[in-house]
């Protein structure tokens, strides 16, 4: 799954194999609501989006835990700090690579009623 080899990429230091998984034109997209840190823009580009996740990987490396779900019909990912949900992230395939990223931040919007 691309969330196998995202994981597998960035523990591994393996930058170029997270580009071969992104499409040229990847977008990253991100909502912390004006609440919690979050990109302002979204991030256009596979070298950009992939930058961007080595940064944020290597701040919270091990901060925490995952699980593998489906939101709205789509891959996704639930990350827990301390056991509270913090962070959703969504992705938009195309049939290997990934087209995007939603990550939702924002702790009005976060639930996991989402989770389907």
């Amino acid at each position: 799954s691309f969330f196998a080899t995202l994981q597998e990429a960035l523990a591994t230091d393996q930058y170029d194999r997270l580009v071969q998984r992104l499409t040229a034109d990847a977008r990253l997209y991100s909502d912390g609501g004006g609440k919690v840190a979050a990109a302002l823009k979204p991030i256009r580009g596979a070298q950009k989006v992939a930058k961007f996740l080595f940064g944020l990987y290597q701040l919270s490396e091990g901060a925490f835990e995952a699980e593998a779900v489906r939101i709205n019909g789509l891959p996704a990912l639930l990350l827990y700090r301390n056991g509270r949900l913090e962070t959703t992230i969504s992705v938009g395939l195309e049939g290997e690579q990934c087209a995007w990223l939603a990550f939702v931040r924002n702790p009005e919007k976060i639930s996991a009623d989402f989770v389907t």
